[in-house]
């Protein structure tokens, strides 16, 4: 019973993760690809407060740890942190997010402290010309936070329905093996000696 309690639980925790995952990535692509959409007309006015105002914007949601607008030789054209303006992304996620005409995303090569990141790709197009690429930085945390709290759930309920099985295997084994003892008592009490 322990054992498929077990097996139940880690089923059920690996298909959370999955669906979590796939749940984040798509929240996170449409953070980036709204991002990517509203990046056009300041990128083509080279309106660099407005696209500062997206990327602020972008930042406000939640588990967003960092946002970058590269130009389409991978220059941060705009970033969060003002310090990374005029850097370069050569990093092998980034070098294929730059080629790649679509969305992409995959774990984080940047630093990241504690938090495991996924990195977010969009591409900014605008009839057909590649503009640049939105790049997100997007915490897992609330993933792994979900996970640990399926993971104590499943336990608890796994450890009470033991309990109540327990229990009830007690009480009906005692309702059994009641008349089965008072039988075995009788005899003994009137057999003779």
């Amino acid at each position: 019973m322990l054992v498929l309690g077990a097996a139940t639980g880690l089923l059920a925790t690996v298909r959370a993760r999955a669906t979590l995952e796939a749940e984040f990535t798509k929240r996170g692509l449409a953070i980036a690809g709204d991002l990517a959409e509203f990046s056009v007309k300041p990128l083509l006015a080279n309106d660099l407060a407005t696209l500062r105002r997206f990327v602020n914007h972008s930042m406000s949601h939640d588990y967003v740890r960092h946002v970058t607008v590269l130009d389409p030789d991978g220059t941060v054209v705009m970033h969060s942190d003002l310090d990374q303006l005029g850097t370069r992304m050569d990093d092998p996620l980034s070098l294929a997010a730059l080629a790649s005409e679509e969305p992409m995303y995959g774990m984080s090569t940047h630093a990241g402290g504690d938090d495991p990141l996924y990195d977010i790709f969009f591409p900014i197009t605008a009839v057909g010309a590649r503009l640049g690429t939105v790049e997100l930085g997007y915490s897992r945390a609330a993933v792994e936070a979900e996970i640990a709290r399926a993971r104590r759930e499943i336990l608890w309920v796994g450890l009470l329905i033991s309990a109540l099985g327990g229990t009830l295997v007690f009480l009906l084994s005692s309702y059994i093996s009641s008349p089965i003892t008072k039988i075995a008592a009788c005899l003994l009490y009137t057999s003779p000696s």
